[in-house]
């Protein structure tokens, strides 16, 4: 069973996570807390049975296509290759 929970419930995987989005896709700084008026989701992170980390999702403040608007976007997503 996976269970998916907020980062602030597990702060001390966030840099195993950030060091797995690294060595997938170089350097990228998925854990913008702030862009203007609008607060980013902390990264949610996925967990085993034993309740060590298989994965995770971080967001991005990014313009919306053909609108002068932000919005929240996925930024990075990884699942650990054995899971």
């Amino acid at each position: 069973m996976t269970l998916i929970v907020n980062s602030n419930e597990r702060p001390h995987m966030l840099s195993q996570l950030c060091d797995w989005f690294v060595q997938e896709w170089g350097e990228l700084d998925p854990f913008d807390v702030r862009h203007g008026h609008v607060k980013t989701p902390s990264p949610l992170i996925a967990l085993d049975e034993k309740k060590e980390l298989i994965g995770g999702l971080a967001f991005t403040i990014a313009a919306k296509p053909r609108i002068d608007e932000k919005a929240i976007w996925i930024n990075a997503l990884l699942v650990a290759p054995k899971h």
